[in-house]
């Protein structure tokens, strides 16, 4: 019986088939809505990875107030509007407190990596526990570098009020740096004081 011959079968094969080494690297950065794109830009929180977040605080003399964001997060997204007036409203009275925001989707276990390149420092630990049960983010966090001590900031003052959630995130910062002692707002507003946006 004579063989069945398929004209073209075997050059659509080759037409079809892909060479794997030209495909780009699939990661967390390309991957649809991990782009800059795809997040709110800030201009007042500095863009950080895990090791950036590490050097800016070895060599931060102010506390940091730090974002753990993800960008698909919709509860990010939602919450940005408000802590970035926040951020801007305290830079317009103090220069004592510095702002960063880091995108857990991309850069993960933040919490392991600062146990480990900051032995010295207290609260690595309830950052891991967070990651581990899944809840990184959306959160706050401050860096108290004085105390070399890390914390989150109470869910309930994240900015969740559309209108004036910005308020209880300065009215917490306002209190809460500098060891708990705050700083020195109303002379500030007189005109007595505060400071402004540093060069991050």
């Amino acid at each position: 019986m004579p063989s069945l011959r398929i004209p073209g079968v075997w050059a659509l094969a080759a037409c079809v088939s892909v060479n794997l080494a030209t495909l780009p690297e699939v990661s967390a950065a390309n991957e649809p809505g991990n782009n800059d794109e795809a997040t709110d830009r800030s201009y007042f929180y500095k863009e950080v990875d895990k090791e950036d977040l590490e050097k800016m605080i070895k060599k931060s003399d102010k506390d940091i107030v730090c974002i753990l964001y993800g960008t698909t997060c919709s509860h990010c997204q939602e919450l940005h509007p408000q802590q970035e007036k926040a951020a801007k409203k305290i830079l317009e009275e103090t220069n004592e407190v510095a702002f960063a925001r880091l995108d857990t989707f991309r850069f993960r276990y933040l919490g392991s990596h600062l146990h480990k390149t900051l032995p010295d420092w207290t609260g690595a630990n309830v950052m891991s526990e967070a990651e581990k049960e899944g809840s990184a983010a959306p959160r706050m966090w401050i860096f108290r570098v004085k105390e070399k001590h890390m914390e989150q900031i109470p869910h309930e003052v994240m900015g969740w009020d559309k209108k004036v959630g910005w308020k209880k995130v300065r009215e917490w910062v306002r209190a809460n740096i500098n060891n708990g002692e705050g700083y020195d707002w109303k002379a500030a507003k007189k005109g007595k004081g505060g400071g402004k946006a540093d060069e991050l």
